[in-house]
């Protein structure tokens, strides 16, 4: 009896296996779908052709073969490029936008072994076949990205030329990687980190005091400095007995402390003070006639860059 429905055992079996596969893969688009296929931290995006962002170069380098023509098929959640060593022979590259840890859980479903290679610098796992050869080498990209390394035409590359060819896909996304965001932290310093503008608000903030313009001067102060009449009024004073002021030199200093909202610059003055300043409090307001070094703080108030203090330490 138990030899009659051997037969059906084994399909049932076999229905069990391929349910738990595609419902591993049916999850893994599922995460995909549910907000997690945002890219992060890399410049590899399914918004572009894969053969455009892996260059035939650097198939070539790997293997020593030369790349005859690529072809790419693209989906919703697919990039695929094939590049040719000859008219039927080529490598196949995919760029998924599905869960890693589900692709990965789904290799091990089919019963493939797991392994990964040190040479290989990105987080990645290759899939051993039951025939020792590797089905897949899969590169994660972020957490619902990855690219994988198919075997492609029969037996025309060997294991070393997967393994190669995923050493150097590994750099050279690394690479890329690099470039992007050294490229953004250089747009990002160009645009909230215009030196040259600073100079020229400093320039006319001084310029204003010396062309007897106290009360525009002040205006260009923060809060802390206009908010109060008897401060203001002391501003005012202390610009109106300078009898000269002007700028030598303007240069940034402490950048590494400076913010989207703070900056701080050295300035040296050429200075000449009223004669009567030499009863105020503090004679001549500290100045001395000829050069001075001030530090110049910056902060951004209501979108604007105001003066917040002029000292004579950082």
């Amino acid at each position: 009896m138990i030899k009659k429905y051997l037969p059906f055992i084994a399909v049932g079996v076999a229905i069990v296996m391929l349910g738990a596969v595609a419902a591993f893969f049916a999850y893994g688009n599922k995460e995909s779908n549910n907000g997690e296929n945002k890219q992060k931290n890399s410049s590899i995006n399914l918004s572009e052709p894969l053969c455009d962002q892996i260059p035939s170069s650097v198939i070539e380098d790997a293997i020593g073969k030369k790349i005859i023509n690529t072809d790419q098929t693209n989906n919703s959640t697919t990039s695929t490029c094939n590049y040719y060593v000859d008219a039927t022979h080529f490598i196949a590259l995919r760029l998924n936008n599905l869960s890693y840890e589900t692709q990965k859980k789904g290799q091990i479903v089919l019963d493939r072994k797991i392994i990964t290679n040190p040479a290989i610098k990105a987080e990645h796992f290759i899939a051993i076949q039951d025939d020792g050869l590797i089905n897949d080498i899969v590169l994660k990209i972020n957490d619902s990205l990855f690219i994988a390394i198919d075997r492609s035409s029969g037996t025309t590359f060997s294991e070393d030329d997967m393994t190669s060819l995923a050493v150097a896909i590994a750099g050279y996304i690394n690479r890329v990687d690099t470039q992007a965001i050294e490229k953004t932290k250089s747009n990002s310093n160009q645009s909230t980190i215009s030196t040259i503008d600073d100079e020229k608000f400093i320039k006319n903030f001084f310029g204003l005091i010396e062309s007897k313009k106290s009360s525009d001067a002040v205006s260009l102060m923060t809060n802390k400095n206009t908010s109060d009449d008897s401060i203001k009024q002391a501003w005012g004073v202390q610009f109106n007995n300078m009898s000269s002021i002007k700028v030598i030199s303007t240069e940034a200093n402490m950048k590494d402390n400076w913010t989207d909202s703070y900056r701080q610059y050295k300035v040296i003055l050429d200075i000449s003070m009223n004669p009567n300043s030499a009863n105020a409090p503090i004679p001549y307001y500290g100045y001395e006639n000829g050069q001075n070094s001030r530090y110049i703080n910056l902060i951004k108030e209501d979108g604007a860059w105001r003066v917040d203090a002029i000292a004579t330490g950082p």
